[in-house]
C-alpha cells in the first residue's frame, strides 16, 4: 500500500468513525455525553465558507456557524489539545491550529483538521519544546510560526506536518513576497532572501530602520504598514531599499488588512477604509468612529471578519467599501465554568458558569440538553441543594435560595445576608452553614427555605479566613491556609470545636472518607491522613498524579480527582489506603477543574465545558462480608475475569501474620499480593495489581502464621 494509499485510508477512518478513531487516552472510563459551554480569550479567526474558525485559548479551536446571519451559532469546537490555541488559518479544505504554552519548559506547535459535518478532526500535528508561539503565516513556500524565533513549517502533506528551519531571531509580525521575507522587530524590519525553507538563511540580507511598527502587509512592489504616528506606504522595487510614497496620520492604529482593492486599518477611533489606487496619496473613504477594539481581520469574498474585545465577532458586506453595512455581531462570551452536581435533583444538572446558573436536563445522558437558568445579581461561589431547593452563595450578595418546582426555571424564594464576601457553604439537614471572608461562619436554619433564620455564628481562629466547608456524618471540616479545623454539628445546628490540625504545607482542597483526609497541596500533590485520632493525624502517604490536581470527591470505597489539564478524570480504590490503586482515568478534553457524581456517572467541568463519564468499570461494587467469620476463608476475588486489578476481600477468625500469595497451574510462586503483615481477627480488602504475568487460570492463597489456609482459582484476561 502507497504512502498516500495509507492517508486515504486514516482519513476514510477519521470520516466513518468519527472521534472515535481519535479517542482519547484511558482506563476503565467512557466518555458518554459532552457539552460545549465557553470560550477562552479569542485573539485570532480564520474564515471558510459560512464557518469562522476562532483560536480561543484555553477554549482551543471554536467553530461558529454564520450561514443565517441574523442567528450565527457555535458549531463545534477542537480542545483536544492541551495547549492555549493562539492562532489559526485555512488553506482549501485543511484548517491549521497553532498553540502555545507558557509553562516551563514552553513548548508549541501547529496540527493540521478536517472540518467535518460539525467538528474539526485533527489528521497530522507538528511540535517543539523549548519555544513560544504567537502567530502563524501561511505562503505558497511554507508556513512561518512567530516567537521565540521564526520557525519554518512544510505544510505540503497536512497528515505529516514538519518544521524544517528556522531562523535565529524574534519577530512581532511577517509578509513574504518573491523570496524576500520582511520581519517586524523592535527597531525596524529585518529582510531575509528566502528560497528554501530546509536551509534558512542565519543572516539577515538587510535591515530597514523604523521604530514602532506594529503591522505590515505586501503587495506587488509595495510595503504598507502601521506604526505608533499612522498609516506609510514603501516601494520595495528595491526589496532591500524601502522608499516612502505615501503616509496618512492617525493614532493608536492596531490592525492592518489589504485586499485587491482597498485597504482596512482599526484602532481606537475605530474602523477605516482607505483607497491606495494612489500610493502616493492614501486617501480615507470610510470611517467608523465606533470605539470597537479589533484583535484580527479576514476578508472571505465581498465579507469582512472583525474580532473584537476578545469575545465577540462582527461582519460587515463591503459590496461597496464607501458604504460597509454590518451583517453580523454574535457575542459568544469569554467564560469559565465551575460546575457541583446535585445527586437528588433527578435527572437535572447545575452548572455555575460565573453569574449564569444553567439547567441541562440529563434524562437521555447520551444526548442532554440546556433548559433554563438563573441570572444570579453577582459571580457564583458554590452550590448546595434539597430535593426541592438550591442553595448558592452568591459572593458578597449572600445566600439566594432559589425553588426547583419548576427545574427548569428556578426562581428566588428566600434570601440571607452574609458579612463579607461568602466563599463556601455546607448543608447538613436542616441547616446550612455560611463561610465568609472576614466574619468566620454563620449558621442558618433552612428549615423554611422561604423564610430562612440566622440562629448562630462561629468565630474562626486564627488569621486566615475559611475557603472551604465539608461535611462527614455529623463533623464539619473548615478549611484554612494550612490548617483543617474540625466541628462537631448538634441537632439544633450549634457547633462545638472539636481539634484545629495544623500542617506543613498550604492546603488547596480536601474531602474526607471515613477515619481518612485527602488533600490537594497548592496543586502540586495530593496527601492522604488518617485522622482516627484528631489529636495527632497522621500521614498515610502522598502521591502524584500525572496532572495538577484541582478538586477531588471521595465515594464509599473511590476516590475521584479533576486532575487539571494533564491527568484528566482519575478514580482510586481507597479502603487501603496503604496501597492506593489507581482503578480508572480519562484524558478529558481541555482541562478538568471540577467534578461531581450521580451513582457511576461523573460529571466533569474545566475552563471551557463538561462533559459525562460512565466510571462503572472502574469502580467494581464490593460484596458485602458475612457478618461472622467461623473460620478463615478467602470470601472473594472480582472482578471475575480481571484484566488490571484484582480486588480481594478476605476475613481472620483471629489474630496472626497474614499472607496472600499468587501461584501459576504449576504451583510456581509468581507474585506477593499481600507481604507478612500482623492482623487482628476481622474481615479486609486489599488489591492486586499483576505486572508482567501472563494470561491464564491463577491461584490465590492466604496464609495465617506460614501455614496455608485457603486458595481461590481467578481468571486473568489481557
Amino acid at each position: 500500500m502507497s504512502a498516500w494509499q495509507h492517508k486515504l485510508f486514516f482519513l476514510l477512518m477519521i470520516v466513518t468513525l468519527g472521534s472515535s478513531a481519535l479517542a482519547a487516552d484511558s482506563r476503565n472510563i467512557t466518555q458518554i455525553g459532552r457539552a460545549f459551554h465557553g470560550y477562552g480569550a479569542t485573539n485570532r479567526l480564520a474564515v471558510i465558507g459560512d464557518q469562522v474558525a476562532l483560536a480561543s485559548g484555553v477554549g482551543g479551536l471554536q467553530m461558529v456557524d454564520c450561514s443565517d446571519p441574523e442567528d450565527p451559532r457555535a458549531a463545534g469546537y477542537f480542545d483536544d489539545n492541551k495547549y492555549p490555541m493562539v492562532d489559526v488559518a485555512i488553506r482549501g479544505e485543511f484548517i491549521y491550529g497553532l498553540y502555545s504554552a507558557e509553562d516551563q519548559p514552553s513548548k508549541c506547535g501547529v496540527f493540521t483538521a478536517l472540518l467535518d459535518e460539525e467538528n474539526p478532526r485533527a489528521i497530522g500535528r507538528a511540535d517543539r519544546n523549548d519555544a513560544r508561539a504567537t502567530q502563524l503565516i501561511l505562503t505558497d513556500l511554507c508556513g512561518i510560526v512567530l516567537g521565540t524565533d521564526v520557525a519554518l513549517i512544510d505544510l505540503s502533506d497536512a497528515f505529516e506536518p514538519a518544521f524544517i528551519g528556522r531562523i535565529p531571531t524574534s519577530a512581532t509580525d511577517a509578509a513574504w513576497i518573491d523570496s524576500h521575507l520582511y520581519l517586524v522587530q523592535a527597531g525596524g524590519i529585518a529582510i531575509y532572501h528566502l528560497e528554501d525553507p530546509a536551509n534558512a538563511p542565519m543572516e539577515r540580507s538587510a535591515f530597514f530602520d523604523h521604530a514602532g511598527i506594529r503591522k505590515i502587509a505586501v503587495q506587488d512592489t509595495l510595503l504598507y504598514l502601521i506604526d505608533q504616528e499612522g498609516f506609510k506606504v514603501y516601494s520595495i522595487a528595491q526589496p532591500y531599499s524601502p522608499t516612502l510614497l505615501g503616509a496618512f496620520n492617525e493614532n493608536n492604529l492596531s490592525q492592518l488588512l489589504l485586499t485587491d482593492e482597498f485597504l482596512i486599518i482599526t484602532g481606537s477611533d475605530g474602523l477605516v477604509v482607505m483607497s491606495v489606487e494612489n500610493p502616493n496619496e492614501p486617501s480615507v473613504i470610510y470611517h467608523d468612529e465606533h470605539g470597537f477594539s479589533f484583535r484580527d481581520l479576514v476578508m472571505n469574498g465581498s465579507t469582512l471578519y472583525a474580532l473584537i474585545d476578545y469575545s465577540t465577532l462582527v461582519a460587515y458586506n463591503m459590496a461597496d467599501p464607501a458604504n460597509p453595512v454590518r451583517t453580523i455581531y454574535y457575542h459568544f462570551g469569554n467564560q469559565t465554568l465551575a460546575i457541583k452536581m446535585i445527586e437528588s435533583c433527578g435527572n437535572y444538572v447545575y452548572v455555575c458558569d460565573g453569574g449564569y446558573l444553567s439547567v441541562w436536563d440529563m434524562t437521555n445522558p447520551f444526548d442532554f440538553c440546556e433548559t433554563g437558568g438563573y441570572v444570579a445579581p453577582a459571580n457564583i461561589i458554590d452550590l448546595e441543594a434539597t430535593n426541592d431547593y438550591l442553595f448558592t452563595a452568591v459572593g458578597a450578595r449572600g445566600i439566594r435560595i432559589l425553588s426547583l418546582e419548576n427545574p427548569h426555571q428556578p426562581q428566588v424564594v428566600g434570601f440571607v445576608d452574609s458579612i463579607g464576601m461568602t466563599t463556601s457553604i455546607c448543608l447538613i439537614d436542616n441547616f446550612l452553614y455560611v463561610a465568609t471572608n472576614d466574619s468566620g461562619m454563620q449558621i442558618v436554619d433552612v428549615s423554611d427555605p422561604i423564610n430562612p433564620v440566622k440562629i448562630g455564628r462561629y468565630p474562626s481562629s486564627g488569621r486566615s479566613s475559611i475557603a472551604q466547608i465539608i461535611a462527614s456524618e455529623d463533623r464539619l471540616f473548615l478549611r484554612k491556609n494550612s490548617a483543617v479545623e474540625v466541628l462537631h454539628a448538634n441537632q439544633n445546628g450549634q457547633v462545638d470545636t472539636l481539634r484545629t490540625m495544623t500542617f506543613q504545607h498550604t492546603i488547596a482542597h480536601i474531602c474526607v472518607s471515613n477515619h481518612l483526609l485527602f488533600m490537594i497541596e497548592s496543586f502540586q500533590r495530593n496527601w492522604v491522613y488518617n485522622i482516627s485520632n484528631l489529636d495527632t493525624p497522621r500521614v498515610v502517604r502522598n502521591f502524584n498524579p500525572p496532572g495538577a490536581s484541582r478538586s477531588m470527591l471521595a465515594r464509599e470505597n473511590h476516590l475521584f480527582i479533576a486532575d487539571g489539564a494533564w491527568g484528566g478524570l482519575r478514580t482510586y480504590e481507597i479502603t487501603d489506603a496503604d496501597t492506593l490503586i489507581e482503578t480508572g482515568y480519562y484524558d478529558t478534553p481541555g482541562d478538568a477543574n471540577q467534578i461531581a457524581l450521580t451513582g457511576n456517572i461523573a460529571y466533569v467541568a474545566g475552563s471551557t465545558n463538561f462533559a459525562l463519564y460512565d466510571c462503572s468499570q472502574a469502580l467494581p461494587v464490593k460484596p458485602e462480608p458475612p457478618a461472622l467469620v467461623s473460620e478463615l476463608q478467602l470470601l472473594q476475588a472480582f472482578p471475575a475475569p480481571f484484566n488490571q486489578f484484582l480486588s480481594i476481600d478476605y476475613a481472620i477468625p483471629s489474630m496472626g501474620v497474614v499472607t496472600i500469595s499468587a501461584f501459576d497451574p504449576l504451583g510456581r510462586r509468581i507474585d506477593e499480593v499481600l507481604l507478612p503483615r500482623q492482623l487482628f481477627p476481622g474481615s479486609y480488602h486489599t488489591i492486586w495489581q499483576p505486572s508482567n504475568i501472563a494470561s491464564g487460570p491463577i491461584y490465590i492463597r492466604l496464609d495465617l502464621n506460614d501455614r496455608p489456609i485457603s486458595t481461590l482459582q481467578v481468571l486473568q484476561v489481557k
